[in-house]
């Protein structure tokens, strides 16, 4: 049966992505993409899943970090899987005996599973993934802040020059406005003169 092959153009559709965000997980996530003999990538149903998982806990808000994490601890347990099937065919007790009291008598010491130690695992790993969200939050509500205050300086720098841009255009009407009135009262007064003197004058010649 041949197995099922996408190509990146593909794989982006099927998981509702841009290509360039898989190119970007792939960098950043150290993923081990295969390609074809062209070069190209493509993407088996095994890359899919991961791809899946990636987006489910970037869609729930998990920084690149805590993912490349549970991405790697996904890798162990296949790999753990891997070892506990070779290891069964060779020993298939879970239990294994030991000498260690003075008497020389055997004693059954019970091993650790895989399932134990994978679960032992992960609850490690939870609580570093828990640790790295939590400093993460932190610093994105710190950026957050800084953009916030940063934003607000700037509204209040435009809002101060827009009012200082409007109170010029005011005083400078008002200039203009004092101005004519002046001009209205000079000319007023150049008319009054004119006539005044021009009565003088009738008058002069009348005598």
């Amino acid at each position: 049966m041949n197995e099922v092959r996408y190509m990146i153009s593909d794989a982006a559709k099927l998981l509702d992505v841009e290509a360039h965000a898989l190119r970007y997980w792939e960098e950043e996530l150290d993923l081990k993409i295969p390609r074809n003999e062209m070069g190209h990538r493509y993407y088996r149903e095994q890359e899919i899943k991961v791809l899946e998982k990636i987006k489910l806990l970037k869609d729930k808000g998990f920084q690149l970090r805590a993912i490349k994490m549970e991405i790697e601890g996904m890798n162990d347990e296949k790999e753990e899987k891997s070892l506990e099937a070779k290891t069964d065919k060779v020993r298939p007790l879970s239990l294994v005996k030991a000498k260690n009291d003075s008497s020389g008598a055997e004693t059954v010491v019970a091993e650790m599973s895989s399932q134990e130690k994978m679960q032992q695992f992960r609850e490690i790993m939870g609580e570093i993934i828990g640790e790295v969200i939590r400093n993460n939050n932190e610093e994105l509500c710190q950026n957050i802040g800084d953009t916030v205050s940063e934003q607000v300086l700037k509204e209040m720098d435009y809002l101060a020059r827009d009012k200082e841009e409007r109170d010029e255009e005011r005083y400078r009407r008002l200039d203009e406005i004092i101005r004519e009135i002046q001009k209205g009262r000079q000319e007023a007064a150049a008319t009054e003169i004119a006539k005044a003197k021009e009565k003088k004058k009738k008058g002069f010649f009348r005598h």
